[in-house]
C-alpha cells in the first residue's frame, strides 16, 4: 500500500470557504488514498464526506488539480481496516462545528468528520482535534518534512 493524504484545495462551496478559515488552512477535506490502487485516472479514496452522507470509500480522480497529495511514510493495514469498520457511519456535522469552531473536541462513535476519521485511522491522539491542515503539518513531520 502507498497510503496519501489527499487535501482538497478546489474551489468548492461555501462551506468549504468557511472550513478554511475557520481552521486556518487552504484545505476544507481530506482523504486516505492509496496511490497504488485505482481505476483509470482515478484512486481509491476513503473519508467522512457529507455529500456521500458519511463514512465510505470512493474512487476520486486525484489529478483534477484539485487535491494535494501527501504520501504517509509510515502506515500499515489496520489504518485502512479502521476505516472500511467504520463504513456506512454517518457524517458528524454536529462534531466539526464544536470541534473545530468551538474547540469542544468531543466526539461521536456513531458519527465521524474527514480529520477525525483519519486521525482516528492513523492513531493519532484526540481525533476530534485535528482539521485537514493539521493532518498534513503532522505527516510532513512523521515523515521528517518541516519543522
Amino acid at each position: 500500500m502507498a497510503l496519501a493524504l489527499a487535501l482538497y484545495v478546489g474551489p468548492g462551496t461555501w462551506k468549504d470557504r468557511v472550513i478554511r478559515w475557520v481552521t486556518r488552512s487552504s484545505y476544507s477535506h481530506v482523504e486516505l488514498t492509496d496511490l497504488s490502487w485505482g481505476i483509470g485516472d482515478r484512486s481509491i479514496c476513503w473519508s467522512a464526506s457529507p455529500r456521500d452522507g458519511g463514512v465510505r470509500s470512493k474512487l476520486i480522480d486525484l489529478r483534477s488539480g484539485h487535491w494535494l497529495i501527501v504520501p504517509i511514510a509510515e502506515t500499515n493495514a489496520r489504518t485502512v481496516d479502521f476505516i472500511e469498520r467504520e463504513a456506512g457511519k454517518g457524517y458528524d456535522w454536529f462534531g466539526l462545528v464544536f470541534s473545530q469552531f468551538f474547540n469542544w473536541r468531543r466526539q461521536d462513535k456513531k458519527r465521524w468528520f474527514c480529520s477525525e476519521l483519519i486521525a482516528a485511522a492513523l492513531d493519532l491522539p484526540r481525533p476530534a482535534m485535528w482539521s485537514p491542515g493539521d493532518l498534513k503539518a503532522m505527516v510532513e513531520r512523521m515523515n521528517g518534512v518541516g519543522p
